[in-house]
C-alpha cells in the first residue's frame, strides 16, 4: 500500500508540471506591435494586437483614425497549436494604415473581452516623416501607370481677385480605370478666404486631356471669397485612389481579359498662389461704398404711376446680379411729410454660381400719399464695385413721379392746419364717446324698467357675455403663458451664445460668424404662426421679443454679414461684436 501511495504522489506531482503553465497562462496580455516605428508619410505600415487567447468585443484605439487612414483592417485571425507544453490559442487584429500628417503620434490604447475581463494594450509611438521627393520614372512601374490613369485637380477659375469678390473651387477626380474608396486625407486651407461648402451635389462629366477622355468627378465644392489682401499658398489637395492597373498576365477565370492589380496610389495637386487684391481708392463721392462687388443692376418700380390720397402704393427697389450680393446693404430712402410710410420689407432669393452668389433682393416700401399734386420721390444712388470693368460703377434712379389727386394741395399752411384738426378730434373724440355712453345709458335704463321680460333677457345677454368673455380670458391666459416659456427659451439659448463669444479663443471673424449666424437662427426658431421660408427677416424681428431693437439689430446684422463677406479690419469686427453683445444682453436679464 505504501508503494501505491508513492506512485499516486509521483502521478500528481507529474500532472501538475505538465499542466502548470496552464494555470500559469491565465494572465492574458495584449501586445501592440507596429512593423516600423519610424514611417514616411503616405508609406504604408501594419500595427498589430495579439492577444495569448482568444476574445470578444474588440475596441481599436481611440484616436487611430484620427492620424491615420485605414487601408485594410481589422484583420482578424486565430491561431491554434498543439505541442508538448500543450494546447495554445493565439489572436491577432491587424491594420494596415498609412499616415496622413508629418509628426510623432501615439496610438492609444486597444481592449478586448477575454472571459469578461477588459484586457488593454500598450500605447504604440509612432514617428512620421516628409513623404519621399523621388519621382517615378520607369514607364513600366505600376505605380508610374496609376498616376496616369487616375488623379485629382483643384479647379480654380482665377489666380486673382479682389477683396470681397467671390469664385468656386472645385476638387476633381479624374480616372479612366477601375477605382474604389477614395478618401481624402488632406485639403488646401483657405486662410484669408471665407468659404462655403456648396452642398448641392454636381453632376459627373467627361473631359479630354493629352489625348485620352476621362471620367470626371466633382468630390466637394467650395464657395469663397476673398477677405484680407496679399498672396496666399492654399497648400496640397491631397488623396488616396485605389486604382487598378491592368497587367499582361491573362486571367484564366475570365479568358477574355487580362487580369490587373489595384495600386493604392496617394494623388497629390498642388494648388497655385491666389493673389488677393485691394478695392482701388475711391475717389470723393456723395454716395457711400454698398460694400458690392460683381456684376449688379438696380432697378426701382411703381405699382401705380397715378392715385388718389389716402390711396396705398407700392415702391420696390429691386439689386439683381452676381457676386457678394447677399452681403450688400441696400440704399435706404427718406419720404418727405407728404407721404404716410410704412416700415420697408425685404424680400431675398439666392443660388450660387461660379462667380458667387446670384440673385435678387428687393426691399419694398408702402406709401400713401397725404396730399395732391405731382409728387418726385428721393434720388436713389448705389455705388458698388464692377468686377468686369474693374471700376466702381454708380447707380442712379432720379425719375419717379407720383401723380396724386382728391383732396387738397399740399403747403406748410395745409399741414399744420391739417395736423391741429387731427389733434383736436383725437382730444375730443374722447369726451364724445363718455356723453354717448352716459346718454345711452339712461336711455336704456328707462326702457329697461317697461317690462320684466326684458329684464330676465339682459340677464340671459350677461350669462351668455360673461361665457365668451372667460373663454377669451383663458385663451388668453393659455398664450400668454406659452410666449413666456417661449422668451425664456430664447433668453437661455441667448445667454449660451454670448458665453461662447465672450470666452472663446476664435478669431474675431469666426465669433462674429458664430454670434450672427445663431442669433439668426434664434430668430427663426421662436417665430410663431409664421412661415419663416417666406416671411423676411424684418417681420420676424418685428413679431419677436427683439421688436424693440429691430431697426439696430437689421443693420447690425447687415454690417456683420459684410464684416464677415470682405475685407474689415479687426478693430472693425471688434466693434461690431461689442455693439452686438451690447444689444442682446438687454434681453436676458
Amino acid at each position: 500500500m505504501k508503494k501505491i501511495g508513492k506512485y499516486i504522489s509521483f502521478i500528481w506531482i507529474a500532472l501538475f508540471l505538465q499542466y502548470s503553465h496552464m494555470i500559469l497562462a491565465q494572465e492574458y496580455q495584449l501586445i501592440s506591435r507596429a512593423s516600423k516605428y519610424k514611417v514616411n508619410k503616405y508609406e504604408e505600415f501594419e500595427i498589430s494586437f495579439t492577444i495569448n487567447g482568444q476574445g470578444t468585443n474588440f475596441s481599436e484605439p481611440k484616436n487611430l483614425r484620427e492620424y491615420f487612414t485605414i487601408v485594410s483592417g481589422p484583420n482578424n485571425k486565430v491561431f491554434s497549436t498543439y505541442d508538448n507544453t500543450g494546447f495554445r490559442v493565439e489572436q491577432s487584429i491587424s491594420y494596415i494604415i498609412l499616415a496622413k500628417k508629418v509628426g510623432k503620434f501615439i496610438i492609444s490604447e486597444a481592449s478586448i473581452n477575454v472571459g469578461g475581463k477588459i484586457i488593454k494594450s500598450k500605447p504604440i509611438e509612432i514617428e512620421v516623416t516628409a513623404a519621399s521627393t523621388d519621382e517615378i520614372s520607369d514607364p513600366n512601374d505600376p505605380k508610374f501607370i496609376a498616376k496616369k490613369l487616375a488623379f485629382v485637380k483643384v479647379k480654380i477659375p482665377k489666380n486673382n481677385l479682389y477683396v470681397g469678390e467671390g469664385m468656386v473651387v472645385d476638387y476633381l477626380l479624374y480616372y479612366r480605370t477601375s477605382i474604389s474608396n477614395v478618401e481624402i486625407l488632406n485639403e488646401p486651407s483657405f486662410n484669408g478666404f471665407y468659404s462655403e461648402v456648396i452642398k448641392e451635389e454636381a453632376k459627373p462629366f467627361q473631359e479630354q486631356l493629352n489625348g485620352e477622355l476621362y471620367n470626371v468627378v466633382p468630390l466637394k465644392r467650395f464657395l469663397i471669397f476673398g477677405q484680407k489682401v496679399g498672396k496666399f499658398d492654399l497648400g496640397s489637395l491631397e488623396v488616396r485612389i485605389p486604382t487598378e492597373v491592368p497587367t499582361n498576365r491573362r486571367d484564366y477565370f475570365n479568358l477574355f481579359f487580362n487580369s490587373g492589380t489595384v495600386v493604392n496610389q496617394i494623388s497629390i495637386y498642388k494648388v497655385p498662389i491666389i493673389t488677393v487684391k485691394p478695392l482701388p481708392a475711391l475717389i470723393s463721392n456723395k454716395t457711400p461704398f454698398s460694400g458690392g462687388v460683381g456684376n449688379m443692376k438696380l432697378k426701382a418700380d411703381l405699382s401705380k404711376s397715378e392715385v388718389k390720397v389716402g390711396e396705398a402704393i407700392s415702391l420696390k427697389i429691386s439689386l439683381e446680379g452676381s457676386g457678394n450680393i447677399k452681403m450688400v446693404t441696400l440704399p435706404e430712402l427718406t419720404f418727405s411729410e407728404q407721404f404716410d410710410q410704412y416700415e420697408p420689407k425685404i424680400y431675398e432669393r439666392y443660388s450660387i454660381t461660379s462667380k458667387g452668389y446670384q440673385g435678387l433682393k428687393t426691399l419694398e416700401y408702402i406709401l400713401v400719399p397725404k396730399f395732391n399734386g405731382n409728387h418726385k420721390l428721393p434720388k436713389i444712388s448705389f455705388l458698388y464695385f464692377n468686377t468686369s470693368k474693374n471700376s466702381y460703377e454708380e447707380i442712379v434712379i432720379d425719375n419717379l413721379h407720383i401723380n396724386v389727386t382728391g383732396g387738397s394741395n399740399y403747403s406748410e399752411e395745409n399741414f399744420e392746419s391739417r395736423t391741429r384738426v387731427d389733434n383736436k378730434l383725437t382730444s375730443n373724440t374722447g369726451l364724445k364717446d363718455i356723453l354717448f355712453i352716459k346718454n345711452s345709458f339712461n336711455q336704456r335704463k328707462i326702457f329697461y324698467s317697461v317690462s320684466s321680460s326684458t329684464v330676465l333677457l339682459t340677464w340671459v345677454f350677461v350669462l351668455l357675455l360673461s361665457i365668451v368673455i372667460i373663454l377669451i380670458l383663458r385663451l388668453f391666459f393659455i398664450d400668454y403663458y406659452g410666449s413666456l416659456q417661449k422668451t425664456k427659451e430664447v433668453k437661455n439659448k441667448l445667454r449660451e451664445i454670448l458665453r461662447f463669444v465672450e470666452n472663446s479663443d476664435v478669431n474675431l471673424k469666426e465669433k462674429l460668424n458664430y454670434l450672427n449666424k445663431n442669433f439668426k437662427k434664434i430668430i427663426y426658431e421662436s417665430s410663431q404662426n409664421l412661415e419663416t421660408n417666406k416671411t423676411s427677416l424684418n417681420d420676424l424681428l418685428l413679431n419677436s421679443i427683439f421688436a424693440n431693437d429691430f431697426q439696430n439689430l437689421l443693420k447690425i446684422i447687415s454690417d456683420s454679414e459684410k464684416a464677415i463677406y470682405s475685407g474689415m479690419n479687426d478693430e472693425i469686427i471688434s466693434s461690431i461684436i461689442s455693439e452686438y453683445i451690447r444689444i442682446l444682453k438687454k434681453y436676458i436679464n
